[in-house]
């Protein structure tokens, strides 16, 4: 449905009410919409897609992924998802309805927030293992092909081309090596709920309590990786978080929540590694053109986690 049918059929249903504006926030190629929707008691976010319009199936399975995550809400028993008003899964439209809350631009992000958000981080990887079983996820081991290794290799090396020699790209050549090792960390238990895109966009502010959303990613994991990917995205936009401060907070809320023992030391490693999973696989991607100082900041962040992995004991490399 258009962004027009789709109102009228909240409007007729009575959904929605006494609509004062209508905001798109994102229309995708793909289908996808979003829409910011004031009435005169209340705002909300609208997320739909038509499926008689997706060019891109993973889309459709996302949104899917998602409608189910929402439609399990109160067996979940989570205290940090968004008021969901309406969900429906029909034959041509999958629609979610949140309360629209404030967001927090990564610029805006403080350091006394980091507890904080290692606090909604680990309420989420603190979810037990029978509501995994209820949302039908559970942890698949990834294996990354030889071309996707070379792909993501070329493409590292095409971002510091760019640059004319300031990088020095043999170290490359390791990573790559090594990547089947670096990857079996990962798939070492334990794993949990993982939100699969967390970050500061995706964080939301209700009244002082933090929330999370957009859960087309959600999946089992390591937790860690989560916590890795959002402190390496706010040093690539300029923001400084105490690293070690938030690997000890996640170590003690999670043996607090879940009385699991996750020792520092093996966080590190751990985020080392998926520091340098995500970063070789994906960061380049979002690099070309950039300047120098954003390129080589990832770089060097991602060389850093390499060297830590290669000095762990649990290193198999030949």
């Amino acid at each position: 449905m258009e962004n027009k049918a789709v109102l009228a059929h909240f409007t007729n249903a009575g959904i929605l009410d006494r609509i004062v504006s209508v905001t798109p926030i994102t229309t995708g190629a793909s289908g996808a919409s979003v829409l910011s929707i004031s009435t005169a008691d209340d705002e909300f976010i609208l997320k739909h897609i038509d499926k008689t319009s997706l060019t891109d199936p993973d889309m459709l399975d996302s949104f899917r992924r998602e409608f189910h995550f929402y439609s399990k809400k109160d067996v979940l028993g989570l205290q940090v998802l968004p008021e969901i008003r309406y969900l429906e899964n029909s034959q041509n439209t999958i629609a979610i309805l949140m309360r629209k809350y404030e967001t927090i631009p990564s610029d805006k992000w403080e350091s006394d927030m980091t507890g904080r958000m290692v606090d909604l981080l680990t309420d989420v990887h603190a979810c037990p293992a029978d509501k995994l079983d209820e949302l039908g996820i559970e942890f698949t081991p990834r294996s990354v092909p030889a071309e996707q290794i070379e792909s993501a290799m070329a493409e590292w090396r095409s971002v510091l081309a760019e640059h004319n020699g300031v990088f020095d790209q043999m170290i490359l050549c390791d990573i790559a090596y090594a990547f089947h090792d670096i990857t079996a960390i990962l798939n070492a238990p334990p794993h949990s709920l993982n939100h699969g895109d967390f970050h500061a966009a995706n964080i939301l502010l209700d009244e002082g309590r933090l929330l999370l959303c957009d859960w087309q990613n959600v999946s089992a994991g390591k937790g860690i990786g989560e916590l890795s990917f959002f402190i390496s995205r706010l040093h690539a936009d300029g923001v400084n978080i105490d690293e070690e401060q938030a690997i000890r907070m996640y170590s003690r809320m999670m043996h607090e929540k879940t009385g699991m023992s996750l020792t520092v030391q093996q966080l590190k490693r751990e985020k080392a590694a998926a520091a340098v999973s995500t970063s070789f696989l994906h960061w380049a991607n979002y690099l070309h053109h950039a300047e120098a100082d954003r390129v080589g900041k990832v770089y060097r962040e991602m060389c850093d986690a390499y060297e830590q992995v290669m000095r762990g004991d649990y290193y198999k490399g030949g």
